[in-house]
């Protein structure tokens, strides 16, 4: 009987997207805006897609703006 109220979670579909491309603070506030232009998502897998070009967008910044500051010579040692 005790097993009636217990909350138990579905096991679902295995996640569709890495840990690294997770949704950040950033990426909720970029998908925000993205839903706010009234184009939408074909579907969750678009999303998903959205999601990890947007990750591999920042990535990508985030090693120019290190070479920038830092140095080509320097990239190596990071």
């Amino acid at each position: 009987m005790s097993g009636l109220l217990e909350i138990k979670k579905a096991p679902g579909a295995k996640r569709k997207i890495d840990d690294a491309a997770m949704p950040t603070a950033v990426n909720y506030a970029a998908l925000s805006e993205e839903l706010k232009t009234g184009k939408g998502f074909a579907s969750y897998g678009a999303i998903v897609e959205w999601l990890e070009l947007l990750h591999k967008y920042f990535v990508v910044l985030l090693g120019v703006i290190l070479i920038s500051v830092f140095g080509s010579s320097n990239s190596k040692s990071l």
